[in-house]
């Protein structure tokens, strides 16, 4: 643990990483408490003023409140990129570790429905789920979760596929002790470390893909505060108030840095060849 400690703060990356999604998740978790609910909803005297005499960030279209809507966009974003991170991994990890571990036709048949998954552009076949069902978050997460798994299934069985034939995993066979067990206590404690670096990198995706799937309208409903709602709003009115798209567009970018920041610092402290190690 305390060499793990020493890794983690040699690394300057991993450390501004952290900082970023500390930040957005406490702003996310109790920016809500601070803001209220008032500034959600219309308020036509409001309408597209900007920043400045007491206006905190400046007011949307009908006068929604340009902060109150960031900081509810915030939780919905972590929201929504750790419920599809969490069902991707764990569809992704049972996939992966039966298919890597038995072989055989499971492995096969499971190959080919992940070829086929990735026969298409990702962002496309996540754009024609969203457009066929009914705008909603639990639409969002269904979609963007039919698509996330494979990635994990893919590392997962890789990885149970090469740890399966090692010394101790033979031994714990040789001992009788039941494959479940040995996936559980033996195999997957080591598949850890690959599937927490991916998630990180998928969590800036994912908060990428729900911004621009709220964007085109194939998102959130109208009304929900999100960082992608308030881009639409920008870019209709980028001339009149491009405050609208310069503030979601700089969480945007800010987040997926950070995020992107701390898969880079994971993968090189959960890695024992990396220099820093």
């Amino acid at each position: 643990m305390m060499r793990l400690k020493s890794r983690i703060l040699k690394h300057s990356l991993l450390k501004v990483g952290l900082v970023i999604f500390i930040t957005i998740a406490l702003v996310g978790i109790f920016g809500p408490l601070l803001v209220g609910s008032g500034g959600i909803g219309p308020n036509l005297s409001h309408h597209l003023l900007p920043p400045g005499n007491g206006n905190s960030l400046g007011f949307g279209v009908n006068g929604i409140d340009v902060l109150t809507w960031l900081v509810y966009g915030a939780r919905m974003s972590l929201m929504i990129s750790l419920l599809v991170t969490l069902s991707s991994i764990v569809i992704g990890t049972t996939v992966g570790a039966i298919c890597g571990f038995y072989g055989g036709v499971t492995d096969a048949i499971a190959m080919r429905i992940i070829d086929i998954v990735l026969a298409f552009p990702g962002l496309l076949l996540v754009l024609y789920l969203a457009a066929v069902m009914p705008p909603s978050m639990f639409t969002l997460i269904f979609a963007m979760s039919a698509t996330g798994w494979v990635a994990y299934a893919r590392l997962v069985r890789a990885r149970v596929y090469e740890i399966k034939n090692r010394e101790f995993v033979v031994a714990a066979m040789a001992l009788g002790a039941s494959s479940f067990r040995i996936l559980v206590r033996h195999i997957l404690p080591h598949v850890v470390g690959p599937v927490i670096v991916q998630a990180s990198y998928g969590l800036s995706v994912i908060i990428l893909a729900e911004a621009s799937l709220t964007f085109l309208g194939l998102g959130l409903p109208i009304g929900t505060p999100s960082w992608g709602g308030l881009l639409d709003q920008g870019v209709a009115n980028l001339f009149t108030a491009p405050y609208l798209a310069v503030f979601p567009g700089l969480f945007i970018a800010i987040t997926v840095l950070g995020f992107n920041f701390l898969g880079d610092g994971l993968r090189d402290v959960l890695d024992p060849r990396s220099p820093i190690n």
